[in-house]
């Protein structure tokens, strides 16, 4: 799982979907989870969930069976001689890099990622809220702890109940449930999972029981620190 940004969330996601469905897999999250699971694990079966980070051009060098491409952004430039191009061709490199059988996950929505397809010669599979994705979300509802949102697939809707906020994290559950469906997981079974994923520590952390001299002040603490990142954290606000 590479990209700019959600590469964190995605990871923890598709490893609790997997793991809540008996696949048991070895994972590498880059983070802190917000309950007691650890961000490492040994699994039992053949599977390995990792986040993969393309601020080391190294990155590139792995050579995954399925990789997930959240989005792609102008970040970590200046390990990329400043050029943004050599960014994209390290990307295209790591997916270029799939066996001819592998299968890129790819955020339909996002245009860097978008200007890649061409360049690509693996199977796709896109995710997001326009019509022509495979899988699609829309409808989105907020509560005061939890969002809903419907999914589209195979010409069937399904209703989703999650603990995150935020259209930035519906991206991110639709990129582990694409996966999940490609591993077997039927898509019921992959969203039912979500209503026991709390996320990552640091990302979007609600404090609303504080009490500071008579007054009680609700913080959020996120870990957002790139200007997209920022925004969608105050979108979601």
């Amino acid at each position: 799982i590479t990209g700019s940004h959600g590469k964190t969330t995605t990871t923890s996601l598709l490893s609790h979907i997997m793991y809540s469905n008996n696949l048991d897999p070895t994972y590498l999250i880059g983070g802190k989870l917000k309950t007691d699971d650890p961000h490492v694990n040994l699994g039992k079966s053949h599977y390995l969930v990792t986040e993969t980070d393309e601020s080391d051009p190294s990155f590139s060098s792995l050579q995954p069976h399925l990789v997930v491409l959240t989005n792609l952004d102008k970040e970590h430039l200046e390990n990329y001689n400043n050029n943004y191009t050599n960014l994209e061709r390290s990307i295209l490199k790591h997916i270029n890099s799939i066996p001819f059988y592998g299968k890129v996950f790819m955020n339909g929505d996002d245009k860097n990622s978008n200007k890649l397809i061409k360049n690509i010669n693996r199977e796709i599979f896109s995710y997001g809220f326009n019509k022509n994705n495979i899988l699609r979300a829309q409808s989105i509802v907020y509560s005061n702890k939890y969002m809903m949102f419907d999914v589209h697939y195979n010409n069937r809707v399904y209703h989703v109940n999650t603990n995150l906020f935020g259209k930035h994290n519906i991206y991110n559950i639709l990129a582990a449930v694409s996966v999940a469906i490609h591993l077997g997981i039927h898509i019921r079974r992959a969203l039912k999972s979500l209503k026991t994923f709390y996320g990552a520590s640091r990302r979007f952390d609600v404090y609303d029981n504080l009490n500071i001299k008579n007054s009680k002040p609700i913080i959020i603490d996120d870990y957002g620190h790139h200007p997209t990142e920022i925004q969608s954290t105050i979108k979601t606000i």
